[in-house]
């Protein structure tokens, strides 16, 4: 879509671009060119390689260039220094810690953090300087949950920070955080989310109608929606989902023996009879992912599996 308007679309990752098969991923999804390990400084950042400030450097210089030729331009930064197992060198901390977390999962989740928010920091100033800032539309989002909860306690890391915590409404918080130009004020949006819904949102910021581009998305615009669900079935049975009250989590039996879990007070919801439209409508969705995906081609030298 944004191709048809003029823009180049460009991403960014500091590990080899052969790493989750992301060389054939990134010219089926559009990009138009790929930086990974060979663009950036050699240095051992952690084991992804190089830190989020050197990513940052290469991505600042080529689409600047860009800006300066008046190429508009998508970009995708993918950071890793806040990646777990959240060891960075010695000379890149900045956060000083007390010795009760120095060495500790805690102290080296936070140090890298840090050191993450630090380095975000001084890529937007850059923007900023240049006047990019105030011409782009900045998109922040956390893709995963941070710890492995086969190698770490997330209940102990709660307990020390002082924060409730559930195993499956804790894991899934991720922020997502927009700024457009000209901004100069924000606001929160309560409003449940998922990564299906971010391209729909900034679709209708840039002005896109994709109902007139015969685009179907499988999320919503965040910005102009009163109620939304986020279907979940990787880590959860089909038909779970989110929506702006509970996670809901079908049982054995489907909707019938199934769990309702308030999101606000990680509490029980006993009478779950109002989310059965909610379940019905998220299992309807997720029979239509499958059909599309069934309706892909089978790539070359693949086991053709699609499940």
């Amino acid at each position: 879509m944004l191709h048809k308007r003029g823009y180049t679309a460009n991403t960014f990752h500091v590990n080899d671009v052969s790493f989750w098969d992301r060389n054939q991923l990134y010219p089926a999804l559009g990009f138009d060119a790929y930086y990974d390990q060979p663009y950036f400084r050699k240095e051992k950042f952690n084991r992804f390689g190089a830190s989020d400030e050197e990513l940052y450097r290469v991505a600042f210089n080529k689409l600047n260039a860009l800006t300066r030729k008046h190429q508009t331009f998508y970009a995708q930064l993918v950071t890793v220094s806040s990646h777990s197992p959240y060891t960075i060198p010695e000379d890149r901390k900045r956060l000083k810690l007390n010795a009760a977390l120095d060495g500790k999962t805690l102290g080296d989740y936070l140090t890298a953090i840090h050191y993450a928010d630090y380095a975000l920091g001084a890529f937007i100033y850059k923007l900023k300087q240049t006047g990019l800032w105030n011409n782009s539309v900045v998109v922040i989002y956390g893709d995963h949950f941070g710890l492995n909860k086969k190698k770490h306690n997330p209940q102990k890391i709660s307990d020390a920070l002082n924060i409730p915590y559930h195993k499956h409404i804790s894991a899934f918080n991720v922020p997502l955080l927009i700024h457009l130009p000209g901004q100069l004020s924000g606001r929160i949006i309560d409003r449940t989310g998922g990564q299906t819904d971010i391209l729909p949102t900034v679709a209708n910021i840039m002005g896109i109608d994709l109902k007139a581009e015969g685009f179907t998305a499988f999320g919503q615009d965040l910005v102009n929606t009163d109620h939304n669900i986020i279907g979940m079935r990787y880590y959860l049975p089909t038909g779970s989902f989110f929506n702006d009250e509970v996670l809901f989590v079908p049982g054995k039996e489907g909707f019938k023996d199934g769990r309702a879990t308030s999101i606000r007070t990680l509490k029980r919801i006993e009478d779950i009879t109002p989310y059965k439209a909610d379940y019905d409508y998220i299992i309807e969705r997720m029979k239509q992912s499958d059909r599309y995906v069934w309706q892909l081609p089978v790539r070359a030298g693949s086991r053709g599996n699609r499940d």
